[in-house]
């Protein structure tokens, strides 16, 4: 474990030096941002928002079904549209800017860890605040919990749902997500998305800026809450907290990680066309006299093999395989001076949010 101390102090000192880069060797005014731009909403953005509210539209209609006949059947019919759901939101969930940022969709629909004691206090209570600013008893996790955690055997979870407590409860973490990412989507599609491709610059509140801190963002969140923190390598002198998982009560915690990585990745491309890798290449940004963004996706790559090579689910190897999740987290740690450190400065932006580690301490 001493070796990844080292390794995360070497982290910081680099990060420390690049900081001091000349912000008058970086950019290209020649390059078209509104190109890229009009990209990212069309291919990326607004396909992304678009098909996580028709994923959580389907699950809040097999929710409903469920509440009105609580059986095996529909149950299943439940956690199926809940585990493409939360797929889906992986590839939306680093777009934090515009619409979302205004209502804090990231923390009405995926807050995690569970305050599981402040959920069932709040079904015992009959009285809740499903849209309370950041709070975490709400969105994808409360649903990990109420429809595979909230008992041991699927009986006696199904009886659970003799209670209206519980029925109450799940229908109103539904319907909220629903009219969240349904109001983010629509304000893309209707408004935001010509003023995101209009909104060129480096300055801070610039689409570029917002495209890069909240990628940043997102990554570190992915970096700390879904691996960092749960496999007890954030914080070294810390035990894992394998519950602390994203998805952990339905085991598909993994597959929730490994979507983010991909999605990040495409993020960073701008899927097939135009994206932060090409603008990288048109400043002709290098590091150690290879090309930046092959860097980064090479990074990308080395990233999601380390995590094909944990076992499901991610909680149990946290417990019986360490060593493969050290070797998944090292890239994943590495990554952050290329995206965070690198890009940013070769573009001329600066880093401009605080990282609120409370949000998964």
């Amino acid at each position: 474990m001493n070796i990844y101390k080292n390794i995360i102090f070497l982290f910081s000192i680099l990060f420390i030096g690049a900081c001091n880069n000349d912000p008058n060797s970086c950019g290209n005014g020649d390059y078209d941002q509104r190109t890229m731009f009009e990209n990212m909403a069309d291919q990326l953005i607004v396909p992304s928002l678009k098909n996580s509210r028709d994923a959580i539209v389907q699950m809040d209609e097999k929710i409903n079904e469920f509440i009105a006949d609580p059986n095996s059947n529909t149950l299943s019919g439940t956690r199926v549209a809940f585990e493409n759901a939360y797929l889906l939101w992986q590839d939306a969930e680093a777009f934090g800017f515009g619409p979302a940022e205004n209502i804090g969709l990231k923390t009405k629909i995926n807050n995690f860890p569970l305050a599981e004691v402040l959920l069932e206090a709040n079904i015992a209570a009959g009285t809740y605040d499903i849209e309370a600013p950041d709070n975490y008893y709400s969105g994808f996790p409360a649903l990990d919990y109420l429809l595979y955690g909230v008992a041991i055997t699927e009986q006696s979870i199904l009886e659970k749902y003799n209670d209206a407590g519980y029925r109450n409860y799940l229908m109103s973490v539904s319907s909220s997500m629903k009219e969240n990412i349904n109001q983010v989507a629509t304000q893309w599609e209707t408004v935001y998305r010509d003023q995101f491709v209009a909104n060129t610059g480096t300055a801070a509140g610039t689409s570029l800026s917002l495209l890069i801190n909240f990628l940043n963002l997102n990554y570190e969140h992915t970096r700390r809450s879904r691996l960092g923190l749960p496999s007890g390598l954030q914080e070294l002198e810390l035990d894992p907290l394998p519950q602390d998982v994203e998805g952990f009560h339905s085991g598909i915690s993994l597959r929730l990680l490994k979507r983010n990585i991909s999605a990040s990745k495409n993020y960073f491309n701008g899927i097939n066309g135009e994206g932060l890798d090409n603008y990288l290449d048109a400043v002709g940004a290098s590091k150690n006299n290879t090309v930046l963004s092959k860097l980064i996706n090479d990074q990308y790559d080395l990233i999601l093999t380390g995590l094909d090579n944990i076992p499901e689910p991610l909680s149990q190897s946290i417990i019986d395989e360490p060593a493969k999740v050290q070797d998944a987290f090292v890239p994943l740690a590495n990554q952050l001076i290329y995206l965070k450190t690198d890009m940013p400065s070769m573009l001329c932006v600066s880093i401009t949010y605080v990282d609120n580690a409370s949000d998964s301490d």
